[in-house]
């Protein structure tokens, strides 16, 4: 009974002619048989002539009737393919690797074509990225320094960086060991389609050759970008530049982002140290920036030396400073007070005032000689909690301004030790940055 119920339960199964042969198969078999052929039927085509004839379960093709559910598809891939004597294991790999590359093509999509989405600077996938030289602008008179502009590999794409940031240049020129080097971006990071950097042209210079050997046309690449120092809009009433010829790069990067934006009630000031008036890069349009912003940034020049009409003069403000932040030379029992914003005083109870040795050329109007306290004074806040000062030039005004910083394996640095008339003067580390630098010693000298 139970028999002739399994066999009645195959609904459509076909039987075959052979029907003894079914008979000598086992009860379990039977059971299997039976199970399946409630969904399927067998036909196998006659090789002699049109037409179909029922085969024998050992034989044929299981057909799948309409209206197959996605279990039954499944089984019908079990016991044709994956459970083939023959045919299981290359199937099963074959099963195994269209899983992977769907995987892998949806890894893609959401990653990799995500990315592309996202502007150059804030891509979490490094990898170097081809820049088209277009044209190399000297920035006037006896300076050696130069805007390098590339095209993008899209006119669509742009930088989109967060304040400061810097990305490392490679020129290809070998496969295992490319020359490279840390530049600060100068151009707007919201600019389509072009970048431009500032680049001085050293003798001998490790990366600044391979600038002066570009012609139009000529392939850089851009690699990896690091952040390193995160400006916030309005987290300091006053952010401080202390800068030395192409140290300017970070202060013009901050200061194209942050005075354009018109929440932002930062206010900058730049104390820019050089060699001589005429080798001042970027003069013209950091006056213009300070003429459309008057309120918001401040510019002062110092230079070693090349003025014509030098005079000293009483600097007003500095005076002021000293006098609110300073103290006397001696107190009143006339002990020296070992201080670098000490003063001398003067009968009636005022100070020594402050002078500073000043130009009035017909093109420069500024201040004359190596920086010290004084110079400091003229042209940054003094020392306070709503106070941060950026550092970043040669590295001998870095190591009298504030101490140098140390490279960590050509990709990063640390600010090393904290010295130097910044510290003398009350600025606690906290309140100074200091970028690191090339190790060429380009002089602009410091007191």
């Amino acid at each position: 009974n139970s028999f002739c119920t399994l066999l009645g339960s195959a609904g459509t199964f076909a039987w075959p002619p052979a029907g003894t042969e079914m008979l000598r198969r086992s009860i379990p078999e039977v059971v299997k048989v039976s199970g399946v052929a409630r969904r399927f039927q067998r036909q196998t085509v006659n090789r002699t002539g049109g037409g179909s004839t029922p085969s024998r379960p050992g034989q044929g093709e299981w057909v799948i009737r309409e209206g197959a559910t996605p279990r039954e598809l499944w089984e019908k891939l079990q016991r044709d393919y994956l459970n083939h004597k023959v045919l299981g294991f290359a199937a099963r790999c074959a099963l195994f690797a269209g899983v992977c590359g769907m995987l892998t093509m949806g890894m893609y999509r959401v990653t990799v074509l995500a990315m592309e989405s996202r502007p150059i600077a804030k891509q979490w996938l490094p990898r170097h990225r081809e820049i088209t030289f277009l044209e190399r602008i000297h920035e006037g008179g006896e300076s050696d320094m130069f805007i390098y502009r590339f095209a993008l590999p899209n006119s669509y794409d742009y930088l989109g960086y967060d304040a400061i940031a810097s990305v490392e240049l490679l020129v290809d020129n070998h496969w295992m060991w490319p020359a490279r080097r840390w530049y600060t971006p100068i151009s707007h990071p919201e600019q389509r389609g072009i970048v431009e950097f500032a680049v001085k042209h050293h003798t001998p210079g490790e990366f600044s050759s391979h600038f002066r050997d570009l012609e139009p046309g000529d392939k850089l690449f851009m690699g990896p970008w690091i952040k390193e120092w995160r400006y916030r809009p309005n987290r300091y009433a006053d952010v401080a530049f202390i800068c030395g010829n192409s140290g300017i790069t970070p202060a013009l990067q901050l200061l194209v982002t942050a005075l354009s934006d018109p929440e932002d009630r930062t206010k900058f000031s730049l104390l820019f140290c050089n060699r001589a008036p005429n080798s001042i890069p970027f003069k013209d349009k950091l006056e213009a920036i300070q003429a459309k912003y008057p309120d918001r940034f401040r510019v002062t020049y110092t230079v070693n030396g090349g003025a014509e009409h030098v005079e000293t003069v009483e600097v007003p403000e500095a005076t002021r400073k000293l006098a609110e932040h300073g103290m006397p030379t001696t107190d009143f029992w006339r002990k020296p007070q070992p201080s670098a914003l000490s003063y001398e005083t003067m009968g009636g109870g005022k100070i020594q005032p402050v002078v500073l040795n000043k130009a009035d050329d017909e093109d420069y109007k500024g201040y004359v000689g190596l920086i010290n306290r004084d110079t400091v004074l003229a042209a940054i806040p003094p020392p306070s909690d709503d106070l941060m000062v950026l550092c970043c030039g040669p590295q001998n005004m870095m190591t009298n301004l504030c101490g140098r910083p140390v490279g960590w394996f050509r990709t990063t640095y640390f600010e090393g030790f904290y010295y130097g008339i910044l510290k003398d003067m009350g600025y606690k580390w906290s309140q100074v940055y200091k970028f690191g630098t090339s190790w060429t010693n380009t002089f602009v000298g410091v007191a």
